[in-house]
């Protein structure tokens, strides 16, 4: 965990954040235009039945498409936006709290996020790979893939907030005390 704590520091915030953007700005959204419907991975759940409708709807192509696109962009985006979370995260804590180690394991909330991350792209791509043979149970635990996925997105997403208000109320009490 010290070793993480080291590397988070304002060039690492930087260098995450404009990787970050990179993908989250310009390359995913560009991947993005040619997909004829709604991408598993960026719904909260979904039904058996919906996994099939989705794939069948994305067409041969569409279905190759998404294997090439999940290994050169959607492998390496969870690595940077887990990165980034977690380099806020030591940071925040870093800064609001210098001496207290209690608090520090909030920084390596944002793996969880990529383990699942990483989970349901595998079992999108065997889904595909299996078409049309997706049984409920490959698309039932895909989907909970996908839950736990934003739910942790959004759980690192609630820490960062309520980190960066405490800082930002920890300053002012600062400024004005």
């Amino acid at each position: 965990m010290k070793a993480l704590e080291k590397i988070a520091n304002r060039y690492t915030f930087i260098t995450a954040l404009a990787l970050y953007s990179l993908f989250a700005i310009v390359l995913m959204p560009r991947a993005m235009k040619s997909a004829t419907v709604t991408p598993l991975d960026l719904k909260f759940s979904y039904t058996p039945e919906t996994a099939r409708q989705t794939l069948q709807a994305m067409g041969e192509s569409g279905r190759a498409g998404y294997v090439h696109f999940s290994h050169m962009l959607d492998t390496p985006y969870p690595l940077i936006y887990t990165a980034l979370f977690m380099i806020i995260i030591f940071l925040l804590v870093k800064n609001l709290w210098p001496s207290s180690s209690r608090l520090r394991w909030l920084g390596l909330m944002p793996l969880a996020a990529m383990v699942f991350d990483f989970l349901e792209n595998h079992s999108i791509i065997s889904m595909i790979h299996n078409w049309p043979d997706v049984s409920d149970k490959m698309a039932e635990t895909s989907s909970h893939f996908s839950s736990l996925k934003w739910s942790f997105v959004g759980l690192n997403a609630a820490i960062i907030l309520c980190l960066l208000a405490l800082w930002a109320f920890q300053r002012m009490k600062r400024r004005n005390g």
